[in-house]
């Protein structure tokens, strides 16, 4: 059983196993942690993540699991050493997505402003014919547009 990528939330993992000894099932445990992924450890040096990046591969052993490092990821917003786990490499990339949103290692996010404008345009397009339509008011298309429109622009902003 592997986690998926960046690695798995230590804390999560943590109370998961302790329930496990307290009063629920292994096989319950076990598909709780099958369906974890995309979970992103951050900390403030590369000494801290070494130390997270360890705790978490620990806590899966407990619960039989394997820490992926060929999904593991290690974005970084500064120059960072080349990083193995177990003689194994871990890849460090320039961006990523994560919940539907590029971070990126400097913190650019103008690709995601772009992103959501074009959405929100192409939502426009499609209510073109309502926006030309003299049988609909005014008070209604503005509504459509608040509806409709500034959600998509405005999601995650």
């Amino acid at each position: 059983m592997n986690c998926s990528p960046p690695v798995s939330s230590v804390h999560w993992i943590s109370q998961l196993h302790r329930l496990q000894v307290q009063d629920r099932g292994v096989r319950e445990i076990q598909f709780l942690l099958e369906h974890a992924d995309d979970t992103i450890l951050m900390a403030e040096s590369e000494e801290e993540l070494k130390s997270l990046l360890m705790k978490v591969k620990e806590e899966n052993e407990k619960v039989g699991l394997k820490l992926n490092i060929q999904k593991t990821k290690i974005l970084a917003s500064g120059p960072i050493t080349s990083w193995q786990i177990d003689g194994e490499p871990v890849e460090t990339i320039a961006d990523f997505v994560f919940l539907g949103s590029k971070i990126t290692a400097d913190g650019d996010c103008s690709h995601e402003i772009k992103r959501h404008l074009l959405l929100g345009r192409k939502v426009m397009t499609n209510l073109d014919s309502i926006f030309k339509s003299r049988d609909i008011t005014l008070p209604t298309k503005v509504y459509l547009v608040k509806a409709m429109v500034f959600p998509v622009v405005m999601y995650r902003c």
